[in-house]
């Protein structure tokens, strides 16, 4: 098995390591995420 190797510890990293880093917290785009994870996809035949 090689050898994994990782990034230079003293380089930049340019974007954020998750997406949920872009959006502020009061952004409205929340509230669209919070009501679509409740809803019952299935039922509703998405799923």
């Amino acid at each position: 098995m090689p050898h994994i190797q990782g990034q230079e510890r003293h380089c930049e990293v340019q974007f954020p390591p998750i997406l949920d880093d872009y959006i502020a917290a009061e952004n409205p785009v929340r509230f669209l995420d919070a009501f679509v994870d409740q809803l019952d996809l299935a039922a509703l035949g998405f799923g």
